[in-house]
C-alpha cells in the first residue's frame, strides 16, 4: 500500500501529532505486501520466518532469486543424474543459451539451460557437457566466449545409446548420394525414352486400324421382307439378335449398324476412313427377274446419293436363292460421314428377301 502520510493537527488536538509521528514511523519500517510503485520495501534486517515455510515461490529467473527445493534437486554436487544421464561434475545452471555461451565454463563442466532464449518457455533437457573440442552446428552444440564447447548431451533410453545411429546415418548419406546419382541418371533416360515415343508416335499416325462387325439377323428368318413388283422402297432389316452377331472391335468404337433404327451411322468415323461391306441375302424369284440391292447413303444431306450394291439376272424361279455382295465405301465429304445410309432391294418383279447378316470392316486413318 501506499505510505501513511500524517498530517499535524493543532488547538486541542497538537498533543496527538507526536503519537501519529510515532505511527508513522512504525508503518515505514514494517514489510508491506503490497508496496506500491514508488514505495521503498526492502529489508533492513534478518528476516526469521520462525520455522514456518514459505510457499508458492516461482522458477527463479536469476542469480538473485531463491531457488526452490525442485530447482535445487539436479544441483548437488559429486556425482550428477539428470535426465538419465550421470555426471561426475558440477552442474550449472542458465536461464538460456546465449547466457550459458558467455559464461566461462570450464572443461568438465555440465551446464543445464532452462530455456533456448531468453524469454522463450521453458525447456526440457538442454544439458551441455563442457569440452575442450567438438564440431559446432550453432543449433545443437554451441562454442563459449573463452573457447570450450558445449555438447548437448544425447540421453540413453532403454540401453540405447543414439550415438549408434551414427554410422547407419553416414551409410543411408552415402545412399542418399548414390540415389541422386540415380535419379539424374534415370531423369535422362526418361527424356530419351520420351523422345523415342515422340519419334514413335509420329510413325503410328501413318499407320491404319482395322476393326469389324458382323450383325446376324433372326426376325426375317422366321418372316422374310415381302417385295411389292416395282416397289423402290423394300429396305432390308436386321436386328442383330442372331447367334451369329460378332465383332474385332479392340478399341471399342461405335458400331456402325443400328437395328433400332435399322440405318448405318458413320458419324464415328473420319474422312478418309474406308468401309468394306458383305451383304448375305436369301431370296425367292421368279423367272427372268432381274434384282438390284442398292445403299442409299448420306440420306437427310443435300447430296444423298445411292450406290450400287449387286445386279442379278435369274433366267428361271428359284426359292432359297442366295446374295452375297462385295462393295466398299469411302467416307469422303461430311455429308457421307454424318448422313445415315441404308440396304435397299428394287426388281419390277416381287420377291421375299432373308437378311442373313451384312459385314462391315472399317479401316481407319
Amino acid at each position: 500500500m501506499t505510505d501513511y502520510i500524517r498530517n499535524s493537527l493543532t488547538g486541542v488536538l497538537a498533543p496527538v501529532n507526536n503519537e501519529l509521528e510515532k505511527i508513522q514511523i512504525s508503518l515505514s519500517d514494517k514489510f508491506d505486501r503490497s508496496p506500491s510503485v514508488t514505495q521503498s520495501n526492502e529489508l533492513k534486517r534478518d528476516l526469521d520466518a520462525n520455522s514456518k515455510r514459505i510457499t508458492n515461490l516461482p522458477l527463479p529467473l536469476s542469480g538473485s532469486e531463491p531457488a526452490r527445493l525442485i530447482d535445487l534437486a539436479n544441483l548437488v554436487g559429486g556425482n550428477t543424474t539428470i535426465n538419465n544421464i550421470t555426471y561426475d561434475s558440477e552442474v550449472r545452471v542458465f536461464n538460456d543459451i546465449a547466457a550459458m555461451q558467455s559464461s566461462a565454463l570450464v572443461i568438465g563442466n555440465t551446464a543445464l539451460c532452462k530455456r533456448e532464449t531468453v524469454a522463450g518457455a521453458l525447456v526440457e533437457g538442454l544439458v551441455y557437457d563442457i569440452r575442450a573440442s567438438a564440431s559446432v552446428d550453432g543449433v545443437i552444440d554451441f562454442a563459449l566466449a573463452n573457447g570450450n564447447i558445449a555438447v548437448r548431451a544425447r540421453i540413453q533410453v532403454n540401453n540405447f545409446d543414439p550415438s549408434s545411429l551414427n554410422s547407419a546415418i553416414a551409410t543411408n548419406v552415402s545412399n542418399i548420394s548414390t540415389n541422386t546419382a540415380n535419379i539424374a541418371t534415370n531423369t535422362t533416360a526418361i527424356a530419351t525414352n520420351a523422345t523415342a515415343i515422340t519419334n514413335n508416335a509420329a510413325l503410328v499416325d501413318g499407320f491404319t486400324k482395322t476393326y469389324w462387325f458382323y450383325a446376324n439377323d433372326v426376325t426375317t428368318v422366321s418372316a422374310p421382307i415381302s417385295h411389292g413388283a416395282g416397289s423402290t422402297t423394300t429396305f432390308l432389316t436386321n436386328d442383330a439378335a442372331g447367334t451369329g452377331t460378332t465383332f474385332y472391335n479392340p478399341d471399342s468404337k461405335a458400331a456402325l449398324w443400328n437395328p433400332a433404327t435399322n440405318r448405318f451411322d458413320y458419324s464415328s468415323l473420319k474422312i478418309g476412313d474406308v468401309v468394306e461391306f458383305r451383304v448375305d441375302l436369301t431370296i425367292t424369284n421368279g423367272a427372268a427377274q432381274e434384282i438390284n440391292v442398292v445403299m442409299d447413303v448420306a440420306e437427310g444431306t443435300a447430296t444423298a446419293y445411292t450406290l450400287n450394291v449387286n445386279h442379278a439376272y435369274y433366267k428361271t424361279a428359284g426359292s432359297g436363292t442366295p446374295i452375297t455382295a462385295l462393295f466398299r465405301l469411302y467416307i469422303g465429304d461430311e455429308n457421307t460421314r454424318t448422313g445415315t445410309a441404308r440396304m435397299r432391294l428394287t426388281s419390277l418383279d416381287a420377291s421375299t428377301i432373308t437378311v442373313d447378316g451384312w459385314f462391315s470392316q472399317i479401316t481407319e486413318v
